[in-house]
């Protein structure tokens, strides 16, 4: 019977590979082809199998059908290694759709809100202001885990198998290695390449409804401006006749607001001018405009007016001439600084020359489960190990090498075209270079993330300005400062042409206020796969100056394991911070707002409104966050690496051509490796390769080249071979 002569004997398992007549040598099973590490990985299988390989084997007794031994087998194939990160970000968006359900019934059972709206809180808007806070940020921590989690696995999904490898070099193509790929998507299987989808698509609905899950209600109070005399508050006679501007139903508000003058406020008008000069009031209600009376005449009401009715000057009484249909200079919000630098001459639109004001106060009222399934299924439905890391696919290559890049040994990743890549390689001349980082990642995705980054901070600062350009009275850092992140505030709510009545109100602009977070996660998802390739290429860079194991995804000793994909913690742990912080910096950027009317004399709610506000301060910090995050990337690609092995990438055809290891290594895989010169017995070309035996150093001006055939000689003009560079 046939098997593997490269891999022949017991060598893999440990064994003296002398001959016995007893054992018969047992062929490697079929999917041996898929799963080059199944040689190692599969030892105790083997033993299992031929009971003479192993030493301590006693006599055969029956075992029973769930041993210790097929638990731990079965662990060791589905809860380590790549599955085992699934199985975490599954647990991870479990226990998030656990937390949301029970929120959710929470809501349904104690808040009474089976009308598809509850009330959390009711009262004072500082207390308030701080609870938004916070339940934001718990929400935004939630959010931000589900998209590591959701990353983690799309990157798992997109990672070739070593035959897609092999089918991709075929036809002179290559893929993605250890790094967040859309050019892998193509050649993937299609099963894997429909999970991958439902997982980016999930997170389309999440961030657009999730940070509006809970919002703030601003209270905004129906009132009457009533200009009268000091006898009114006395209890003297008035008449809604004479006035033009009150009709007969306002009748019980006035009394009532005769009636209840005494518990009102007394305002100087400067500050009743500032305290009523809101676009929405929800801290006082009726006021009362003080005024000498006016002669012949026994009525002690002079007139009054609704206010907050107009739309586009919802305190156009406070000026006494304004025009809510013209333009913005004929406004009474731009006319508020003057009339208050004249505040002792106050004349309204509702009366004569004002004294003081009695104002009423007013108490203030104030995509989960698809994810979880699509991750358990990844771990059941994905069997053929895919190559993961570099380490994986530098494994995968030393075990089972690859034919198309042979004599490629000191090939570069920007070496390999379809029409430059083929059989017969020239030899390579070594020159020892330093590249920088930057070249780790193509120019294709380090122009889409700057780009992305520089549109996304160019329109948040246009944004910015046009809001505080927007904005009613002083906007110095310190009054911004004081208006807070995520904190509704009439003076920064916006008025636009999208609908604000109803269910459509509500969700244009539950859509509008999380659009940003969708474009927040393409950016965290773009700048982790440019770190992800630099930090790759510095991995596969100290191969050539220190040797070591290889970190694997399902290591056999002394393989390295990794609870990681390709960013190491000391930098995946940060930049998730710095994306969760973001997401909660846009959630109190911009975001929904209701806005419910309530009738002054019953507190009843009368009308209700859907909009979207925004602050300042939260935008500057989100502005300066995502510069911080850019720069610093570009910063690290400044960085060089050290001289030695060729700059690969995430190529996997480079990083094939690296693993051309001698015939006589054969445990390469599971060994300490270096990258390095190995003896050739060629005085004329030496080769460069990843090997568990000694290695020397390339040396300047030496072709390099394959172990067995002779490489054609490159032509004296040419010098070193140069291939177009090919992103």
């Amino acid at each position: 019977m046939s098997y593997y002569p490269q891999y022949s004997g017991y060598s893999h398992l440990g064994q003296d590979t002398a001959y016995h007549p007893e054992v018969e040598l047992t062929p490697y099973p079929p999917s041996y082809n898929n799963d080059p590490h199944s040689t190692f990985r599969d030892n105790a299988s083997y033993r299992s199998s031929a009971p003479l390989l192993d030493p301590q084997a006693g006599p055969s007794r029956p075992q029973s059908l769930l041993s210790v031994s097929s638990i731990k087998k079965w662990r060791r194939r589905r809860m380590t290694g790549w599955r085992g990160g699934v199985v975490s970000c599954a647990f991870t968006a479990g226990t998030v759709l656990i937390i949301n359900s029970s929120f959710l019934i929470w809501g349904l059972v104690k808040r009474d809100a089976s009308s598809g709206f509850g009330t959390i809180f009711e009262g004072r808007c500082t207390k308030e202001k701080s609870l938004t806070l916070w339940i934001h940020l718990a929400i935004n921590i939630l959010s931000t885990v589900l998209l590591s989690a959701s990353n983690y696995c799309m990157q798992v999904l997109s990672a070739p198998t070593r035959e897609e490898v092999n089918k991709a070099h075929a036809k002179g193509f290559w893929m993605d290695i250890g790094v967040p790929s859309v050019r892998n998507l193509g050649k993937i299987s299609r099963q894997r390449l429909l999970f991958w989808w439902i997982l980016g698509c999930s997170s389309i609905p999440l961030h657009l409804m999730y940070n509006s899950a809970v919002f703030s209600t601003l209270a905004a109070n129906d009132y009457l401006v009533l200009s009268v005399t000091e006898d009114f508050v006395n209890g003297g006679a008035w008449d809604t006749a004479p006035t033009s501007n009150l009709f007969s139903t306002d009748k019980a508000q006035v009394q009532r607001a005769q009636n209840q003058s005494e518990n009102f406020d007394r305002l100087e008008n400067a500050a009743c001018i500032q305290a009523y000069a809101v676009e929405f009031q929800s801290s006082r209600s009726t006021v009362l405009l003080i005024a000498d009376p006016e002669p012949n005449t026994n009525n002690t009401l002079i007139d009054g007016t609704a206010g907050g009715e107009s739309d586009s000057d919802p305190y156009n009484w406070i000026c006494r001439h304004s025009s809510g249909d013209g333009p913005a200079s004929d406004l009474c919000s731009s006319q508020i600084a003057s009339i208050v630098a004249d505040a002792s001459n106050w004349v309204s639109s509702v009366g004569p020359k004002v004294k003081y004001c009695l104002s009423e106060p007013v108490p203030e009222h104030s995509c989960n489960l698809v994810k979880a399934i699509v991750m358990s299924m990844v771990i059941w439905r994905c069997k053929i190990p895919p190559l993961v890391t570099v380490g994986d696919a530098v494994s995968s290559f030393l075990t089972v090498k690859d034919k198309s890049t042979e004599g490629m040994c000191t090939a570069r990743k920007g070496e390999f075209s379809r029409l430059q890549w083929g059989p017969n390689p020239r030899a390579r001349q070594w020159r020892k270079e330093a590249p920088r980082w930057f070249g780790a990642a193509s120019r294709k995705r380090w122009w889409l993330c700057i780009s992305l980054f520089g549109i996304a901070i160019a329109v948040s600062a246009f944004l910015l300005g046009y809001g505080i350009s927007q904005m009613t009275g002083p906007t110095d850092i310190k009054t911004l400062w004081n208006l807070g992140p995520g904190a509704i505030n009439s003076n920064t709510l916006i008025s636009w042409n999208i609908p604000s009545d109803g269910v459509g109100g509500l969700i244009s602009n539950v859509l509008v206020a999380n659009s940003p977070q969708i474009v927040l996660s393409f950016l965290y998802l773009t700048l982790n796969g440019l770190l992800s390739c630099m930090l790759l290429a510095d991995e596969y860079n100290r191969f050539s100056y220190e040797r070591k194991p290889l970190r694997v995804t399902d290591p056999v000793a002394p393989q390295r394991s990794t609870y990681f994909l390709q960013l190491p913690y000391k930098i995946a742990i940060p930049l998730l911070i710095f994306s969760g912080v973001l997401h909660w910096l846009i959630s109190q950027s911009i975001f929904l707002a209701r806005v419910s009317y309530y009738d002054p004399g019953s507190s009843e709610v009368v009308n209700e409104i859907s909009t979207c506000g925004y602050s300042p301060i939260a935008i500057i910090f989100t502005i300066v966050t995502g510069c911080v995050l850019i720069i610093g990337a570009i910063l690290i690609g400044f960085r060089r690496f050290k001289p030695g092995i060729p700059l690969a990438g995430s190529n996997s055809a480079a990083i094939a051509a690296a693993c051309h290891a001698p015939e006589a290594d054969t445990r390469a895989a599971v060994s300490a490796v270096q990258w390095g010169v190995v003896p050739t017995g060629n005085p004329d070309f030496g080769h460069c390769c990843f090997t568990s035996q000694q290695v020397t150093p390339p040396m300047p001006d030496t072709l390099y080249a394959g172990l067995s055939d002779k490489p054609e000689s490159p032509k004296p003009e040419e010098g070193a071979l140069r291939m177009r560079r090919v992103e």
